[in-house]
């Protein structure tokens, strides 16, 4: 008998603590999942050919300071077939107020015989724009975009923005050998050049003290007088709080900025880093970012995410990523905390000039092909700067209204469902065993077959956007094909329904609602081109009208004052 009751007893607590477990797992799984709402998309900038005189066959990374957005533009001006003659590459970087739409100024660059005309990302300064090209390094006026110097540097490294510290500027090229030069920033004069033995492909970096530039090899050098302070094995280096960290061939490793000595180091390759606020966000693979303290270079979180992606930004905790997996190109937002998808934006054109630009509660995300690409493609394709704001509501339109994406993954004796559904996530968590899972895009019906031991209770929550709710008339759930009646409770940015079931096989149908009449608000496309912004345009209109209306007021009374007399 004891051993009866020993199992009986063992079996009573062993159920107790799996029901138990039950509700805490669920919690803890779905507090994790973050809802808030995505940037909308509120409009696009476009760019008329008037600007250059060709088709624009290449958008600059942008830089946005105080309401003005600043970019470049190129293409190439083709000689007629029957006159023969030289390509001609043109160029033009302007200057946009983002309140009234206006081009508050533009600078062209003609360059006769070149057939790859480029702008460099930006380095601004409160009076000075600076850019490359291949032609070399260029100054502009910030506040009226003329031209202030331009220093012919052979074969300079452009496709990154030039470093700018305390009036010295630094940048790449090539003279027989690599250099790294240092210019004066006032005038463009030379103030030294360092050899180097190595074929830079990432940009220098810089303090007051030191510059830093490497390729396998990593230079520390002295910003003043250009003489080498260090060596050591580095690539990208980056500068956060008098360290230096760079990627080794094994990992990553972090510098003292003085001597160069080892402080810390990371044993997992890493593709590409990003400092922020006291974080190292290190991408080492596809579809993983691990971050680190940046002084002791412990390792604070490791987020895999469902989707692959390139290039990224970090701010305010949320990476956003551009990414080219699964069905197509989109804009992704992670959250660094719970590594979970926050939204997607499916992007139509397969464009994506880096940096993506986050700026208070908007993000300016530039679609054009990276330079090296740029003619492969036809000028119909589309060239624009896509233009999201933050939002307080779920939105959708119609090229993501359609765009399904699913993934199925086993955490702690639960089988979570993620549906991407119209850019928000939709989670589903089941302690069942799921055997079939289909999405039906036409019907918006995700069809999942359960089953579990005979006897014992099957739970499902599903997790939505708390925005999603208005239209929860919308969402049906049928179990075996007959409807289940639920209610959604309303937790700080999701609702969840809880549905409980007797274990056996079930089939389970979701019916999410079809999102019609969301298209966000367009009609605020702005068509850059040629026309005149300036306000003397207008004035000089004004002028003109006040003196036409001042002669016939002069006349009036001058007949009546002839009439008077007569």
């Amino acid at each position: 008998m004891k051993p009866r009751v020993n199992y009986v007893i063992f079996l009573i607590f062993s159920l107790s603590v799996s029901i138990m477990s039950i509700p805490i797992q669920a919690d803890l799984l779905k507090s994790a999942q973050d809802f808030t709402p995505p940037l909308k998309l509120v409009y696009k900038i476009l760019f008329d050919s008037s600007l250059l005189g060709v088709d624009i066959s290449y958008i600059s990374p942008i830089e946005v300071l105080n309401d003005v957005l600043y970019v470049g533009l190129a293409g190439i001006k083709y000689p007629p077939v029957e006159t023969g003659g030289s390509i001609t590459g043109i160029i033009a970087v302007l200057a946009l107020n983002l309140t009234s739409n206006a081009i508050i100024w533009k600078y062209v660059l003609t360059i006769p015989g070149f057939s790859n005309p480029f702008v460099s990302p930006f380095a601004i300064t409160p009076d000075t724009l600076y850019f490359m090209n291949p032609n070399g390094l260029y100054a502009l006026n910030v506040a009226n975009g003329s031209l202030l110097w331009s220093v012919d540097v052979k074969n300079v490294r452009f496709w990154y923005a030039p470093a700018i510290v305390e009036g010295r500027i630094y940048v790449c090229g090539f003279d027989g050998i690599e250099y790294l030069y240092a210019l004066n920033a006032t005038n463009g004069n030379l103030l030294w050049k360092f050899p180097m033995e190595i074929t830079p492909g990432h940009p220098p970096v810089a303090d007051s003290e030191m510059v830093y530039v490497g390729e396998g090899e990593l230079y520390a050098i002295n910003a003043k007088t250009g003489k080498l302070k260090w060596t050591a094995s580095g690539t990208a280096p980056l500068i956060y709080n008098h360290s230096v960290y760079a990627i080794s061939s094994s990992g990553i490793v972090a510098y003292g900025a003085d001597n160069g000595s080892v402080l810390w180091t990371y044993d997992k390759k890493a593709e590409a880093l990003k400092v922020v606020d006291g974080f190292i966000y290190a991408k080492t693979s596809p579809n993983c970012i691990d971050v680190l303290h940046a002084t002791r270079g412990t390792l604070v979180n490791s987020c895999h995410f469902e989707f692959g992606f390139d290039f990224f930004t970090v701010e305010n905790g949320v990476l956003y990523a551009h990414g080219g997996e699964l069905s197509g190109p989109r804009l992704l937002a992670f959250n660094l905390s719970t590594c979970e998808l926050m939204w997607c934006y499916f992007l139509k054109s397969q464009f994506f000039v880096p940096p993506i630009v986050v700026l208070q509660d908007a993000l300016y995300y530039v679609s054009s092909p990276p330079w090296e690409e740029c003619y492969h493609f036809s000028p119909s394709d589309e060239r624009s700067i896509l233009v999201f704001n933050k939002s307080q509501e779920w939105w959708s339109d119609s090229t993501n209204r359609n765009d399904i994406q699913k993934w199925v993954e086993p955490i702690s004796g639960w089988t979570k469902i993620r549906i991407l559904w119209s850019c928000a996530p939709i989670t589903v968590m089941t302690n069942s065993s799921v055997s079939i899972v289909v999405f039906n895009t036409t019907a918006g019906q995700l069809t999942i077959t359960v089953a579990g031991v005979e006897g014992t209770t099957g739970y499902m929550n599903i997790s939505t956007p708390k925005a999603f709710i208005p239209r929860a008339e919308g969402i049906k759930i049928y179990l075996n094909s007959a409807p289940i009646n639920f209610n959604f409770t309303i937790k700080d940015s999701y609702a969840v329904a809880e549905l409980k079931y007797e274990h056996s096989e079930h089939e389970l149908k979701l019916s999410f609602p079809v999102w019609i009449g969301d298209e966000p608000n367009l009609t605020l496309i702005k068509e850059i081109s040629n026309t005149p912004t300036t306000p003397w345009h207008y004035l000089s209109l004004l002028i003109i009208l006040v003196l036409i209306i001042i002669t016939c007021i002069t006349i009036f009374f001058l007949k009546r004052i002839k009439k008077r007399k007569l």
